[in-house]
Order: structure tokens, then C-alpha cells, then sequence
């Protein structure tokens, strides 16, 4: 007995307008358990994307499916919160050994389950797309001398309707694709570039087809492919031939490669590393390659002579600039595809290198713009110092005095070192004269 109930404008691919939310009923075939992981995706009728039906056309799986005897089934389904709570519970007739293995192989312990209703044509699908979960050691108990695997969790989707040809995988037509083959033994070299031997037609899941579009391992038909015109069959059915430099539907038949077609070559810069600052502001590197090379990333703290060049050495210039910070520089062999990398640090301190205060100043904050973490210390003249939490520094504790005070402070930032002058203006009037050309434009 099947009770429907209408949860929302929903029409299912057997055009019965509502969702089946209570199933109590037998079941045909067995149940059919997917590994989620092996679910790739799911074609839907007409347009391939979900649409009003819900009805599956295509399953496209990576492994197939593990069928398990049962003969009935109870399943309920609730909406809430915009997910599908989802229980399925099967009365096993048998469990095998080898399918309790197959269960324990779910890689995140996730399954999506479909069966078929008796009375009916096509199937149920159950669990897509985040799966449902086995309750309990595997969900096999024994109870009244009867076998239960119960599957339940939260989805996305409600019950699906599947076509029934996904169940029956010997005699499903599969819409075929064509890929070339880029593996060891499966290429022809040419200076890098590794040529497919051939173009095989599998299905979206990538499983080989045979001439008629089903899958080999159920016909023992030969895979149906297109060759390279320099090739032998190799055990294919080849259906046609094709040029180094050819497209087959759409696809490129070479691709470079050096790890397939083992380029050798190289590339090295030295040294392996560059710190520039306010006095160090430029520095030479070298860059050897035995082929084309180009700089794979635009540097940010530093600028750099040139981006490329030919093979040989090449000597390149990093230049600093008012941006701190570090970064890595990677050289790539054109050829190849080697690399080299080069570390840069642009260690940078901005501030100004004369404060001038009025008289009886007693306490000075200056706020200095460094890459991180730097000392300051007072290299002469009077008071005392600290860094701040906020990355301003204080000379305080100055005392007053009738005649001009300086006071040099050195700030220290890895490889940085910066001088900062500050004067404190006496009474005398050559003080207050500086500091009004100082801070002040006389009009």
C-alpha cells in the first residue's frame, strides 16, 4: 500500500502530483546501494537539470551499484527546514559476507539506496545528494528470525524517480562521450608534446562503450575509438584515424607533457634569497635555464629589470620600494616546466627623520609604518622609551629646559634601521624661529 501525501507543487515523472511519503509495501529486484562517493551526478530528464519531474534519466556512477536481496520495504520521508529527513528500512531475505564488506567500503560512510515498488515501472531513489547513513554496525540485526537494514539522514531531494535502465546496466544504451588516452604506454612523443595513441568512446562515468554504446564489461564487445594513423588497433574496435595535430569531438589529441614524454632540462637562480631596505635598495640575481624562462608571479613588494628571457644566464635586478613585506618569486623553465624560487623581503620603516616640538614638551608619540614588529632606542639626548601596542612608540619623561634638546632615536626592523631626530625648542628665539619655518608657511 502506498500513501501519498502532498507536501508541495511537486509533479513526479509518473505524473501523480505529490511526493510518496509513507511507503509500506513490497519490493522487486532487491534493494540497489550506491557508495555515494560513487554517484558523480545525475542526469534528469529532458534538459539534464533538475526540473519540476524529478525524474532521473542517467545515474552516472564511477563503481557500480550492490544489489542485496530484500522483499519489502518501509520508508518515510518529512519536509522541514527545507531538507527531506529520510528512513528507509529493508526486510533482507539474505546477507552475504562480501556485501557487508562492500557497505564498509563507503568512503565517508554515506550511501544513496533505490528499489522498486511492486506494481510499478521505475524506480525509487532514496539519499541524494548528502546520503544516508547506516544506523548501527552496519544496520544488520537479527530480529524474529528476519534480516532489517535501515538507512536514514537528511537530503536535499526528495524521493527521485529513476528510469529503470540504470538496474539494468547490461542492456542500457549510454550517451557516449570521446576522451584521449594521456598515459604511459598510450603516447607518441615529440619534443614534449605527448601525442594520444588513441581516442576511446566511454560514457560520462568514463566506462568503456562498444560499438552499440553499452558498456564492454557486459558485452565483451571490443571499445569502440579512433586511432593515431601511426598505431596499431591495440585490442580496440577503431572506427576511424587521425593526425598528431587533429581534433576528435572537440578535443585536442596532444597535450605537453615533460613528465610523460621526459623532458630533461633545468633552471636555477641564485641567491635563493634577496632582503632589501632603506639603504639596501637593490639587488642582482642570476637566473640559468637551459631553456626560455618567464616569472610566474608579479612581485608586489619589490620591482623587478625583466620577467623573461632565453635560455642561458641572464642577470635580473629586484629594486625596492615603499611597500614592506615578504614574498616568494618562483622562475618557471618554459620548457620544461621547472622551477625556481627566490624569497624577497622588503624590510621598510616610514617615518620622518625630524620631529620638532615646543618648549616644555615633556611626552612624544610618533606613529612610524613598519612591516611588523621593531625596537626603538634612544641613542642620545634625554628621557626614556617604549613601543606601544599600537605600534606608535613614546619618548617621555623629557625634562624642561630653557635652551633646545635633541634627542636621536634609532627604530630597528630586521635588517631596517632608521634615525629619528626629535628637538624639544628652548625659549631662545632661533628655537621658535626653526620651528616656525618648521610647522608653519608665511604667506
Amino acid at each position: 500500500m502506498i500513501n501519498c501525501n502532498l507536501r508541495h507543487d511537486i509533479t513526479l515523472g509518473n505524473g501523480n502530483a505529490c511526493m510518496l511519503s509513507d511507503i509500506n509495501a513490497g519490493i522487486q529486484d532487491g534493494l540497489y546501494i550506491f557508495n555515494l562517493d560513487d554517484i558523480k551526478g545525475l542526469v534528469f530528464e529532458n534538459d539534464s537539470r533538475p526540473d519540476s519531474t524529478l525524474f532521473v534519466d542517467t545515474i552516472i556512477t564511477s563503481q557500480p551499484f550492490y544489489r542485496v536481496d530484500a522483499t519489502s520495504i518501509a520508508y518515510e520521508e518529512e519536509y522541514e527546514d527545507h531538507n527531506y529527513k529520510e528512513k528507509l528500512t529493508a526486510n533482507i531475505a539474505s546477507v552475504r559476507n562480501e556485501i557487508e564488506e562492500k557497505l564498509g567500503e563507503a568512503v565517508h560512510g554515506k550511501y544513496a539506496v533505490a528499489f522498486r515498488v511492486i506494481g510499478e515501472t521505475h524506480y525509487r531513489l532514496a539519499g541524494w545528494k548528502e546520503g544516508l547513513s547506516l544506523t548501527d554496525s552496519l544496520s544488520i540485526t537479527d530480529e524474529d528470525n528476519s534480516f532489517y537494514l535501515t538507512f536514514e539522514g537528511k537530503t536535499t531531494y526528495p524521493l527521485l524517480e529513476v528510469h529503470k535502465s540504470n538496474f539494468d546496466l547490461r542492456n542500457k544504451v549510454f550517451d557516449p562521450m570521446f576522451e584521449p588516452l594521456f598515459e604511459a604506454g598510450k603516447v607518441v612523443c615529440s619534443n614534449g608534446w605527448a601525442v594520444a595513441m588513441y581516442v576511446v568512446k566511454v560514457n560520462a562515468a568514463g566506462q568503456a562503450l562498444d560499438t552499440n554504446n553499452k558498456l564492454c564489461q557486459y558485452s565483451y564487445l571490443p571499445q569502440d575509438a579512433y586511432k593515431l594513423s601511426s598505431a596499431s588497433d591495440g585490442g580496440y574496435h577503431i572506427i576511424g584515424t587521425y593526425s598528431s595535430t587533429d581534433f576528435i569531438e572537440g578535443k585536442a589529441v596532444r597535450k605537453y607533457d615533460t613528465s610523460l614524454c621526459n623532458v630533461s632540462g633545468s633552471i636555477s637562480v641564485s641567491p635563493s634569497s634577496v632582503i632589501l631596505n632603506s639603504t639596501n635598495t637593490q639587488s642582482g640575481i642570476s637566473v640559468v635555464s637551459t631553456d626560455a624562462w618567464e616569472l610566474v608571479n608579479y612581485p608586489s613588494v619589490v620591482s623587478i629589470s625583466r620577467t623573461g628571457g632565453q635560455a642561458n644566464e641572464h642577470s635580473v635586478y629586484l629594486y625596492g620600494t615603499n611597500t614592506c613585506g615578504s614574498e616568494t618569486l618562483t622562475f618557471r623553465n618554459k620548457t620544461t616546466r621547472q622551477t625556481a624560487s627566490l624569497s624577497v623581503r622588503n624590510d621598510i620603516i616610514i617615518v620622518n627623520s625630524l620631529y620638532t616640538y615646543p618648549y616644555a614638551t615633556t611626552n612624544v608619540t610618533i606613529a612610524p609604518v613598519t612591516c611588523g614588529n621593531y625596537t626603538a632606542a634612544i641613542t642620545s639626548g634625554v628621557g626614556s622609551i617604549r613601543v606601544n601596542l599600537d605600534g606608535t612608540f613614546s619618548v617621555y619623561d623629557i625634562p624642561v629646559s630653557d635652551t633646545e634638546q635633541k634627542i636621536y632615536v634609532n627604530l630597528t626592523s630586521g635588517t631596517e634601521v632608521k634615525q629619528v631626530e626629535i628637538i624639544i625648542n628652548g625659549k631662545d628665539t632661533s628655537s621658535r624661529a626653526r620651528a616656525i619655518a618648521e610647522w608653519c608657511e608665511i604667506e
